[in-house]
């Protein structure tokens, strides 16, 4: 990775993924299913059932906060361990803060043993993103950033989308960003305007009502899906239904 920009090194990682998985999904994973209480053996034994059942048809994992807040870091910890050599873990806590701030998070969380960190655009570089910048560029890790949502109330966040690609495509260490499959223009200006040199992943698809591949075929690289796997009785089943519409993109 010495002679490779952090951009370069993570998107030929992550394609190269994409090729050996022959997929488009990057598992959300937003809560650990079936499983009441706090037992950690029972929640590590279920989310790594759930993700031996599911790994050989996806490329990556996303932990969202709900995960981290539940759960705490411990737990999680294990499980990006047991497979980080087989996924791409990425850490959904949309770090948002001040940059002394957003530097503690992102030590703890590489530390875990994740390889990306989505952080929101919104809050800026200078005094804000840079704190997570300042981590990845020193232990060569890599940052997603968050230049639209998914939700309709999001109007105004994604007005600034071409203002916050702007601003962060020459960060080193930005290695892509999080565009919604339910706004597949912004993924097609962003891909126009990025070329293939940055990584595009898009959540929205299944449970919040874009069709599966939509944002692939938009100019996605990735679709993040969850509650259409994961509260599936038999996510198996299910990933690899879906693992067929995405070799077709690959």
């Amino acid at each position: 990775m010495s002679t490779m920009s952090l951009r370069d090194y993570w998107v030929k990682t992550v394609r190269e993924k994409i090729m050996e998985k022959k997929s488009r999904i990057v598992l959300a994973l937003d809560k650990i299913p079936f499983v009441e209480g706090f037992d950690e053996e029972k929640l590590y034994s279920k989310c790594v059932d759930l993700l031996k059942a599911v790994e050989p048809f996806i490329v990556g994992v996303k932990v969202g906060l709900p995960l981290v807040v539940n759960y705490g870091f411990s737990l999680i910890e294990k499980i990006v361990q047991k497979y980080r050599k087989r996924l791409i873990f990425i850490y959904d806590g949309k770090v948002a803060d001040v940059a002394h701030v957003n530097e503690v998070v992102a030590k703890r969380v590489y530390e875990v043993g994740f390889d990306l960190i989505i952080v929101h655009g919104m809050v800026g570089y200078e005094g804000g993103v840079e704190g997570v910048v300042n981590v990845a560029r020193s232990i060569g890790k890599g940052i997603l950033v968050l230049a639209a949502m998914s939700h309709r109330g999001a109007i105004r966040l994604n007005s600034l989308t071409m203002d916050i690609l702007t601003e962060f495509c020459d960060v080193e260490g930005v290695v892509g960003y999080v565009l919604p499959a339910t706004y597949p223009s912004l993924i097609k200006i962003a891909r126009e305007f990025l070329g293939e040199d940055y990584l595009i992943l898009s959540p929205g698809v299944g449970a919040q009502g874009a069709f599966f591949g939509t944002a692939v075929m938009f100019g996605a690289d990735l679709e993040i899906i969850g509650r259409s796997i994961y509260e599936s009785s038999v996510p198996r089943e299910e990933v690899i239904k879906l693992s067929k519409i995405y070799s077709r993109l690959c």
